[in-house]
């Protein structure tokens, strides 16, 4: 993330501007579902494609015309603290649409992720609550008491309809940027 106008460069993954006026400031990050066309079309039939206008029809086809190598992504989730480091998780290790628990920034987190929809994403689970896996995509979550969250941690049925679960900063990086920017502090989960 740049501001050449102002020379101003911000880290997404340290979460931190590097350089300029605004060097050591932390940004806030929004919660975000990277996943494939074909998952977005099957289960987010009316999800909108944003378009850039500012990016012509040439520069597309330049960069769609790059021979791309295939890389192996890892998902993250920053915790932070006096020394940051990360906990990555492999996309195998989520062959199908699983839950795991622990703790991330001192409180109780949920990472879900499954490898046949190339989905992963994280939540905080409210203190007193034991929320479970919904297997029924794209709800992931619910609890005894008739609610269901979906991938995005929107409560869609039961009492907490419309409210949304935190969720700690992830990413989903190659091995080699999570060793670079978080000095080796990685603890790999598969």
């Amino acid at each position: 993330l740049t501001s050449q106008e102002e020379n101003v460069f911000w880290s997404q993954m340290l979460l931190t501007g590097i350089k300029g006026s605004q060097k050591y400031m932390e940004i806030k990050d929004l919660l975000s579902i990277e996943t494939t066309w074909k998952t977005i079309k099957e289960y987010f039939p009316q999800a909108q494609v944003y378009y850039h206008n500012l990016l012509s029809k040439g520069e597309v086809n330049k960069i769609n015309s790059v021979k791309k190598t295939k890389s192996t992504k890892y998902f993250g989730i920053v915790n932070g603290g006096i020394e940051n480091s990360v906990e990555v998780f492999t996309y195998s290790s989520f062959s199908k649409l699983k839950l795991e628990k622990m703790v991330v920034n001192g409180r109780q987190t949920i990472i879900i992720g499954d490898e046949s929809k190339n989905v992963f994403t994280s939540f905080y689970e409210p203190i007193g609550e034991n929320l479970e896996l919904d297997i029924s995509f794209p709800m992931v979550l619910k609890d005894d008491k008739g609610n269901r969250w979906d991938i995005f941690g929107e409560a869609i049925e039961g009492p907490k309809k419309g409210t949304k679960l935190a969720s700690p900063s992830f990413f989903h990086a190659e091995l080699w940027a999570w060793n670079f920017f978080y000095k080796n502090n990685v603890t790999m989960h598969n």
